[in-house]
């Protein structure tokens, strides 16, 4: 049941689904069972594991697990541990998954009827619980061990939800847990890094624990439970770099003249106040004048773009942006297509009412991811996955060693955009900007699928003509493979640089033969 393409804290794609392509299940509830059949029964498809009884939670038929207000002595609530099939598990990543067809906990208290799952070890301690929550008479999905972290609140007005789907990836050797969710239609979120109840802790137990006594949970209340699945879970293997600028070039060097060591594009113009500072940043400092921006676009160095998952990463080591106007500094990057110079995106750390925002900007629209309620950050890292396939896209941002957090499925400016330009806005004038404020980009990194290594396909013809042959090779080769000829493979090869003409979906190039010939051609990778 895969529902978004999200952003793991490693820099590699998470996909969220109910079971990952990367994982394998090892416990996995599907409760697809009969109706009325009991806790104890329901079907473990793949392992061992169980729970024991509770006469108020049942299937359904229709593929849930339900829960209802308990009917024995308050507090009838329902604790329950299923021992995994292999336990003691002590190192690597497992991730437990499942779903809310449907809830609604409206009567009963305010506070208190909840219904959840985690992992817990033999000794009684759980390594963690995510949870849905009645609290102050509203619906929240809540992180639990010793203590609760607050994951979203939903805006503080549901009492009744459908379609929520929750995954928890824990690392049992850094003692994490990164936790994804999405409800509905609307985007998918996550918060990465929150600490297990403990360190050492093993995994051993499938913990499902709700509070359904009759003080808590009203007499109409319910919980439908779609599945329950735990496997290992293996993250995929990061993108390589397609275009990088670590900004580690000789102070002042301008923004267009820093290296880029992936790619052969820059970052399309030089700025008097955009300078490395010789330390590996890029610096951003007040413009001159009330109308001097910063606004560049950099063609990718193989652009036309269409298909494929691409993630533009940035990191600010420092900015300090408490002069100027109370609303207006800012600075960030964003993909756009060349062909109607639209943006699909713009992602900005942004000042408003004399707070910095991490901002998105689709067209004219503008969404607060977060709000850091000062005028200055440091140790921010910023990354965007772009889908061209879906058209959306996801942001994920960290400050130093704290949590992270993301949001996805943001939908772009408009379908079927391609990505051509890597575009860099920054509002610098001197307006916004006050006389001493700044902001230090420690590198930009862009990665994409054309950074793998491209089958490449060249034939060779004889024609049209006498003493002629046609080379081809289809338009679809990247702009980055370099089409070469040599006398001998002993002899140092040429780079042939005429146009082909296009012909369908080839490239075509005819060669004259006369004189001395060529003996050999190649499509190469630079």
């Amino acid at each position: 049941m895969r529902f978004t393409d999200l952003l793991a804290p490693t820099g590699a794609l998470l996909l969220a689904s109910a079971l990952p392509l990367s994982a394998a299940a090892l416990e996995d509830w599907q409760f697809d069972d009969a109706a009325d059949t009991q806790l104890n029964l329901v079907a473990n498809s793949v392992g061992t594991a169980f729970w024991s009884n509770d006469d108020d939670v049942k299937t359904d038929g229709s593929g849930n697990l339900v829960f209802v207000q308990g009917t024995g002595t308050d507090p009838d609530n329902v604790f329950r541990n299923a021992t995994l099939t292999n336990k003691d598990l002590s190192t690597g990543t497992y991730e437990l998954s499942y779903r809310i067809s449907a809830a609604t906990l409206a009567g009963g208290d305010a506070t208190g009827a909840n219904v959840g799952f985690g992992l817990r070890d033999d000794g009684g301690t759980d390594l963690f619980v995510v949870r849905l929550m009645r609290q102050n008479s509203a619906l929240r999905l809540e992180y639990r061990t010793a203590s609760t972290t607050l994951l979203d609140n939903f805006n503080n007005n549901l009492t009744t939800l459908a379609d929520l789907e929750i995954r928890a990836v824990v690392d049992l050797d850094a003692d994490t847990c990164d936790v994804y969710w999405k409800l509905g239609s609307n985007n998918g979120k996550c918060v990465t890094g929150l600490a297990l109840g403990g360190t050492g802790l093993e995994a051993d137990l499938v913990r499902l624990a709700a509070n359904t006594n009759v003080a808590d949970w009203g007499a109409a209340d319910e919980v439908k439970v779609d599945y329950v699945t735990f496997g290992t879970y293996t993250a995929p293997t990061p993108q390589a770099a397609i275009e990088d600028w670590q900004f580690d070039d000789a102070a002042g060097a301008s923004f267009n003249d820093a290296l880029n060591s992936a790619g052969t594009t820059n970052l399309g113009g030089a700025a008097a106040n955009a300078l490395t500072d010789g330390s590996g940043n890029m610096e951003f400092t007040v413009g001159s004048t009330d109308a001097d921006n910063i606004f560049r676009t950099s063609d990718l160095s193989d652009p036309g773009q269409t298909t494929g998952i691409f993630e533009m990463e940035w990191f600010v080591t420092s900015a300090d942006l408490s002069g100027g106007d109370a609303t207006g500094a800012n600075f960030g990057f964003g993909m756009r297509e060349t062909g109607t110079n639209k943006d699909l995106f713009l992602v900005r750390v942004h000042k408003q009412n004399d707070t910095l925002r991490l901002q998105h900007r689709v067209g004219n629209t503008n969404t607060d991811l977060i709000d850091f309620g000062t005028t200055s950050v440091s140790d921010l890292l910023i990354r965007v996955s772009a889908d061209l396939d879906t058209d959306t896209f996801s942001v994920f941002w960290q400050q130093g060693t704290g949590i992270g957090q993301c949001v996805s499925d943001i939908p772009m400016f408009e379908p079927g955009l391609s990505f051509d330009i890597i575009r860099t806005a920054v509002n610098t004038n001197n307006i916004d900007w006050g006389p001493t404020d700044f902001a230090l980009v420690d590198y930009l990194t862009i990665r994409g699928p054309s950074a793998v290594a491209a089958y490449l396909s060249l034939s060779i013809v004889s024609g049209p003509g006498a003493e002629q042959m046609t080379l081809i090779w289809p338009t679809a080769t990247p702009g980055t493979a370099v089409l070469e000829s040599s006398t001998n493979l002993m002899d140092p090869w040429t780079e042939i640089t005429d146009t082909p003409t296009v012909n369908g979906d080839n490239n075509e190039l005819i060669i004259s033969t006369t004189g001395v010939p060529k003996n050999f051609f190649r499509l190469r990778n630079p």
